[in-house]
């Protein structure tokens, strides 16, 4: 996939590093990209220095070809040191791939939120198996027939086969939490609705933000409705996380979880908040005549979909239909087994 470049933003890290290479980001701040084998080509994963050691913040998915590129960076840039501690941002499998055989590898602290540790126990565990009747009731309300990519992404299937397991021991990380590294405090700011408890990390120090990806400089994260929580508003969750970054300078340097570092917090802040509200909108004028959540998706998603793509783009589309029955804009009504949405007249 070709990266893209949002012209509103700065970007002041003039090279993109290679699979396996390092650029310097800022004073102690390695930026590293991983690949992963989706449509989104990488991952940004960040190495600070820590002292006798490093601090990792997210590890990419669990795969040979990713084991090899970590061995390369072993080899080629940690040496004699090693990797003391491994921060995850969240559960996602190329965030949290490979923090098992990393913290294995290199005798590392495993650090992440409560929700993370929860749901890759969850993902990673028999309690998700144990809903098959709720998860039948979602499909059959929201007109699923094609389940079986839906059944293998929410009983954890494939997420266990991408990454390498649970490390044995974590610690907690929370809001307004801070943590040293390398002589430098990192404030933790947490965000929802992309994925529960997901960490960022800001540096006064530095007037650096690690964003995960909650802030990314030329897409808006994924905001999903699964069928464990089916009447959830992550979009709510989403945009409401933005008003933790509104004290932090305009300046800041951001290093996102895709894409290149940049500079324009806020105003990336105010274009993503602004896409979806362009995407409610559409949503409402689609909804003046009744529709499935899965006639809708065609709809706001027109491009081919595959795979995991389908489950993401109808979770997407869900959670911006629950967002505006919240709002009392579209009502929702079961009506031969099957829920419909349809604009409000008052």
């Amino acid at each position: 996939m070709q990266e893209k470049t949002n012209t509103s933003l700065s970007y002041p890290v003039n090279t993109t590093p290679a699979t396996g290479k390092a650029v310097q980001a800022g004073p102690g701040v390695h930026w590293l990209r991983l690949p992963i084998p989706f449509e989104l080509n990488h991952i940004n994963v960040w190495l600070l220095d820590d002292g006798d050691g490093y601090t990792l913040v997210d590890t990419g998915i669990s795969s040979t070809k990713t084991r090899q590129t970590w061995q390369q960076i072993f080899k080629e840039l940690i040496k004699n040191k090693a990797i003391k501690r491994v921060i995850v941002t969240h559960f996602h499998p190329d965030h949290f791939g490979l923090a098992r055989w990393l913290c294995d590898e290199q005798g590392a602290e495993y650090v992440s939120s409560q929700e993370t540790v929860e749901r890759t126990a969850l993902l990673l565990g028999k309690t998700n198996r144990e809903n098959d009747d709720a998860r039948k009731v979602f499909y059959q309300r929201h007109g699923i027939e094609d389940w079986e990519i839906f059944e293998k992404f929410l009983k954890g299937n494939l997420y266990a086969e991408i990454v390498s397991g649970n490390p044995l021991d974590n610690s907690i990380l929370g809001q307004g939490d801070t943590i040293a590294i390398g002589g430098n405090d990192w404030q933790v700011i947490m965000s929802y609705g992309h994925a529960p408890g997901h960490i960022c990390l800001y540096c006064k120090t530095l007037n650096m933000l690690i964003s995960g990806d909650q802030v990314l400089p030329t897409i808006s994260s994924n905001v999903s409705v699964y069928a464990d929580q089916p009447n959830a508003n992550p979009l709510r969750d989403f945009l409401d996380s933005f008003q933790a970054f509104a004290a932090l300078p305009e300046d800041t340097i951001v290093l996102p979880s895709h894409g290149k570092v940049f500079q324009g917090l806020h105003r990336r802040i105010e274009e993503i908040i602004g896409h979806h509200d362009e995407m409610l909108e559409r949503v409402v004028s689609i909804c003046q005549q009744a529709h499935t959540v899965t006639e809708l998706v065609p709809k706001l998603f027109p491009r081919k979909l595959e795979g995991v793509n389908t489950v993401l783009a109808f979770g997407e589309t869900l959670s911006h239909l629950n967002y505006l029955h919240a709002e009392r804009r579209l009502q929702r009504k079961l009506h031969a087994g099957r829920y419909i949405y349809s604009a409000t007249t008052d």
